[in-house]
């Protein structure tokens, strides 16, 4: 999806909520025409050393950020998803799925539907917690029979019973949980981006950065997202054992929501469980489930192939 169709399709002001964000007054904007003055005021109150060549370098970090997300959420229109595995009625789980959760209803899956997952500041709004600015995160789902990685994640609560836990807590009700799919090469791309893997490399192997990135790719973290997202900068890091966010990733830019092969409802949510069909509507590739993994609605893709079945 391209973002003159977001922009258009966001040309009004409506209310943007997120599980960080309380209701705020908002509106779609393109990053390359908000924020270039914003730096460039910061520049100049920080009286900042060659200050011509830090704004040529963070507007060049901006323009790469559009032009990338452009990019992606434009293949994404013709990408194919991998329906979610099923049984018997319910959907399995894989270990290394990716998931994004947020508080929802109705109106909101209709905005993201038509959109994608962004990151606030695409509606002029830099990230609260400062953990990944220009970016939107997912938590990736780690396999607990997997040893190697089993110790350092011992207090991590990302396993694939990690919906059903969030969803069943009494300020969770509202949630959902969208599951993106892993196996997709849009979804793969936008991993190696993780903002949060790329700090852990520029700490413990700054001289392998090169390597890993392009010289965009790198000027994108340094100059705009890493000096504004100070308290990110730990989360994949070997000294960061307490936190344990070793699966939680910074995605620049957005997600886009053809990616969506899963979406898991609270079964107390009776306004959503009311709208099945309507929220297929929106999201044809996904899967609709409860948090016991029970299927509501399969995707669009398998109504013929497991037609019977529920």
């Amino acid at each position: 999806m391209r973002l003159e169709k977001i922009e258009q399709n966001f040309f009004e002001k409506f209310f943007l909520e997120g599980n960080n964000l309380p209701p705020t007054e908002a509106r779609f904007v393109r990053i390359t025409k908000i924020f270039p003055q914003t730096f460039k005021q910061r520049l100049i109150e920080d009286n900042v050393p060659n200050l011509n060549q830090e704004f040529t370098s963070i507007k060049s970090a901006l323009d790469f950020l559009e032009k990338t997300t452009n990019s992606v959420l434009t293949d994404a229109e013709n990408t194919t998803v991998t329906p979610m595995k099923s049984s018997e009625g319910k959907v399995e789980i894989e270990p290394g799925s990716f998931i994004h959760n947020t508080s929802s209803n109705i109106e909101t899956l209709r905005l993201i539907s038509k959109s994608a997952f962004l990151a606030s500041e695409w509606f002029g709004i830099f990230e609260f917690e400062e953990e990944g600015r220009f970016c939107t995160f997912a938590s990736k789902l780690v396999d607990q029979n997997d040893n190697s990685i089993h110790e350092r994640r011992r207090k991590s609560s990302q396993s694939a019973q990690f919906p059903k836990h969030y969803l069943s807590r009494p300020d969770n009700k509202q949630s959902v949980v969208f599951y993106l799919d892993k196996n997709n090469p849009i979804m793969q791309k936008l991993a190696r981006l993780d903002f949060f893997e790329y700090a852990r490399r520029a700490k413990e192997s700054p001289e392998e950065i090169q390597t890993f990135y392009s010289a965009e790719e790198i000027n994108m973290f340094e100059k705009l997202i890493r000096p504004l997202s100070k308290r990110g900068m730990s989360y994949h890091t070997k000294q960061n054992k307490e936190q344990m966010f070793f699966d939680w990733v910074a995605i620049p830019g957005a997600i886009p929501v053809e990616l969506v092969n899963g979406i898991c409802i609270n079964n107390q949510n009776k306004t959503l469980l009311e709208n099945i069909e309507q929220i297929s509507k929106m999201f044809p590739n996904a899967t609709i489930f409860d948090q016991e993994e029970k299927i509501l609605r399969l995707a669009h893709v398998l109504d013929k192939e497991h037609e019977g079945e529920l």
